[in-house]
């Protein structure tokens, strides 16, 4: 798996508390089979505190070496109105420096607005905006009208492996299957903010291969992570 969301890096946002948890996560992770992960902490935490967040990332860096897990460092966007004022700052916030933004729908408050604050955001500054567990998010989001509109726009879909495996309930896990059976979903990632999370990839993985093909659950964990990183 190439793991292109997670939250990894220790203390920087609800994911890792500490560098041993960190470090736990990633070796949970290599022992799942995951060869590259992105750690994407939360935006917002980052812009009010960023030399802590580079700080903490070059620590677990050294915490992991020797640990056969290229770990990079990206971003989890909210759409939140205030930044489309700071397009210039977002854009060096991207997946490891790459064109890609991971994008999230605040849970409650989807709207037009949102969708058009991603349009300013991303797609009219040349970056490719990859949508954070849209199965999991309420409001209209939970259209699968919306969904796809989302796709036709030019948005790269991310579903989370505890949406495919059920962990967040029945209505999610069918949402999941739908973006899964009819090829919507662009990448599978683990979302981690514990090592048990890594614990789910290999039913998740199975669940997609049952719910489509061999050839796309491929695609959904690896390959198309692998384009994203361009240097694995």
């Amino acid at each position: 798996m190439v793991d292109i969301h997670s939250h990894i890096l220790f203390d920087v946002d609800d994911g890792a508390r500490d560098p041993d948890e960190s470090l736990r996560m990633v070796e949970a992770a290599e022992k799942a089979g995951v060869k590259a992960i992105i750690t994407t902490p939360h935006f917002r935490e980052h812009i009010l505190n960023p030399e802590k967040t580079y700080e903490n990332y070059r620590v677990l860096l050294e915490k992991t070496e020797g640990i056969n897990v290229s770990i990079r460092l990206g971003f989890e966007i909210m759409l939140n109105p205030v930044l489309e004022k700071a397009v210039d700052i977002i854009g060096r916030h991207s997946l490891d420096g790459t064109v890609y933004m991971l994008a999230e729908f605040p849970y409650f408050t989807y709207s037009e607005q949102s969708l058009k604050l991603l349009d300013i955001m991303f797609r009219q500054n040349g970056f490719k905006p990859i949508i954070a567990h849209p199965e999991r998010v309420g409001g209209d989001l939970k259209s699968k009208k919306t969904i796809i509109k989302l796709k036709e726009m030019g948005c790269l879909i991310q579903i989370n492996t505890g949406s495919i495996v059920g962990v967040y309930g029945e209505r999610i896990k069918g949402m999941t299957k739908y973006l899964v059976k009819n090829k919507i979903a662009d990448f599978v990632a683990s979302d981690a903010h514990r090592e048990s999370y890594y614990s789910w990839h290999e039913k998740a993985y199975q669940n997609v291969v049952k719910w489509s093909d061999e050839e796309y659950a491929y695609r959904l964990f690896y390959e198309n992570g692998r384009k994203v990183l361009k240097t694995l």
